[in-house]
């Protein structure tokens, strides 16, 4: 089968192939643009930094007879990153050339070229690219909010989320920012940015909320991560005092000092993988005779801290689990790759126990680990709980998609609960009992049947409090309840959650 053709290189129109220029600049895509070193310089400490150190030729020096000419090797190449447009727009911001009206209006093409911008520290495309952007405002508010996010321009974000928040309406005790879905898959936002605008949004005028920075956390949020609890990650730490160690472990992604000492039976037993590799790595050693009485050496696709916690469970059990969600979520998924029953039992109970005192942290732990069933159980427990104020540090690190079907899946829950509740209700027949409880019920946001039931028998009329009918009142609207709760399945699964 003929092979495709390879990527051909091209050159940068003008003026930036010129020949007199003594730099390349080569874009991802290949096109190469011909620069002056001292313009780049001037224009970007960054470059100017690099371009101090000594430059490779642009090609190799020729192998042929000192006594034949050498070829000019040309200026020498920098490849960079940035496709051809992007790096085109920085190029043509920086130059002292005249400059055609290049105002874009598409916050997604201005994007790039400021990451780049800001990448290389060119103080000129900055200023000039966010400018565009703050133009864009009255426009396209919300997109220039999400190019913000992605580019870290504070005072843009502010001014976006300011003109938003001027049309913005909230619908009623809804959490979910139901304008979110024009960003699509909101790529490049994190939850944090989305959980900071809607408390932006939501906030009432002159409240402490309104002069939150948006694109990063603040101390004064609250810690509120539905009971948590102190964790212990995990360390680099294992060791045995067995005798006979016969294979030593390391990490191949580095960061080992000196491997740990182990022993193939243990390791055996625990993983079928394993057990499979250590016996083709007994075969190897053993036909070379000068290292038949060393110890295996035993790499492992692990970080170092990961190897160590598998390592210490294969030998005390749950004794050697680390208690942080992140670690327990990789062990997870070590366990998984490794086949390791024993392993992934122990880690499973870690997890619930944890999980179960840090329900937010933990659906997003899950989704950043791609743990698709571990996050759906998490956001039904969620559902328990307020969730309009309630915040995790790992929402930095989180998808903005992940925490905005988790709204959804709350905001559908609660209404159907609270629509069957009402359905219920209405068809009692004391009209005091009714009137009580739908002001109850319409004032109050409920996440589970229970909720619904603890809130009747609150509310009832006092001269119903001991009446023989409340029992029947209540367990009527109960068991309407509780259909709604069923429908919570069909509500996960129609949402979907998303493992970002």
């Amino acid at each position: 089968m003929a092979q495709p053709d390879a990527p051909q290189r091209t050159n940068a129109l003008a003026p930036f192939n010129q020949a007199a220029a003594d730099l390349i600049l080569r874009s991802a895509d290949l096109v190469d643009f011909r620069v002056h070193s001292q313009i780049l310089a001037q224009a970007s400490p960054f470059f100017a930094t690099m371009l101090a150190l000594p430059q490779p030729p642009a090609s190799p020096p020729s192998e042929s007879s000192t006594d034949a000419p050498v070829a000019d090797p040309g200026p020498p190449v920098v490849p960079v990153s940035e496709d051809s447009t992007t790096l085109e727009l920085l190029l043509r911001l920086v130059y002292p050339i005249p400059k055609l009206p290049m105002q874009l209006d598409d916050p997604e093409k201005i994007v790039p070229a400021l990451r780049a911008a800001t990448k290389y520290d060119m103080e000129l495309p900055i200023e000039i690219l966010s400018g565009w952007l703050t133009a864009i405002i009255p426009k396209s508010p919300l997109q220039v909010w999400a190019a913000a996010c992605r580019t870290g321009m504070e005072d843009v974000a502010r001014r976006a989320a300011e003109a938003l928040k001027k049309t913005w309406t909230r619908p009623d005790k809804l959490e979910t920012l139901a304008l979110m879905n024009e960003l699509g898959d909101m790529s490049g936002i994190s939850a944090g940015d989305y959980f900071r605008l809607k408390r932006y949004l939501m906030s009432e005028p002159g409240s402490a909320n309104e002069s939150l920075k948006l694109l990063s956390p603040e101390l004064s949020f609250p810690q509120i991560i539905l009971k948590g609890k102190k964790t212990k990650k995990a360390g680099i730490q294992f060791s045995t005092d067995i005798p006979g160690i016969d294979v030593e472990c390391s990490s191949s992604r580095g960061g080992l000092t000196r491997p740990f000492g182990a022993h193939q039976s243990v390791l055996a037993s625990h993983s079928s993988v394993w057990k499979a590799r250590l016996a083709s790595l007994r075969t190897q050693h053993i036909s070379t005779e000068s290292s038949a009485s060393h110890a295996l050496q035993f790499a492992v696709d692990e970080d170092p801290e990961i190897l160590a916690a598998l390592l210490r469970v294969c030998y005390t059990g749950e004794l050697g689990l680390p208690t942080d969600l992140d670690s327990l979520g990789q062990l997870l998924l070590a366990a998984r790759k490794y086949d390791m029953p024993h392993v992934t039992t122990c880690v499973r109970l870690a997890w619930k126990s944890v999980a179960d005192n840090n329900l937010l942290e933990a659906y997003f732990v899950a989704i950043n680990h791609g743990l698709r069933a571990y996050a759906k159980g998490l956001a039904k427990k969620v559902l328990a709980h307020q969730i309009s104020d309630t915040y995790a540090p790992i929402m930095e690190r989180a998808p903005a998609l992940a925490y905005h079907r988790l709204l959804l899946y709350y905001d559908t829950c609660r209404t159907r609960i609270r629509e069957r509740s009402l359905q219920a209700i209405n068809k009692l027949p004391d009209t005091a009992v009714k009137i009580s409880w739908r002001d109850a019920i319409n004032k109050s946001s409920f996440g589970s049947s229970e909720d619904i039931k603890q809130a009747l028998q609150k509310t009832l009329p006092p001269a119903y409090k001991n009446g023989p009918q409340v029992g029947g009142y209540v367990g009527a609207v109960f068991h309407l309840a509780l259909t709604a709760q069923d429908e919570t399945e069909q509500a996960l699964n129609d949402v979907d959650i998303s493992l970002g």
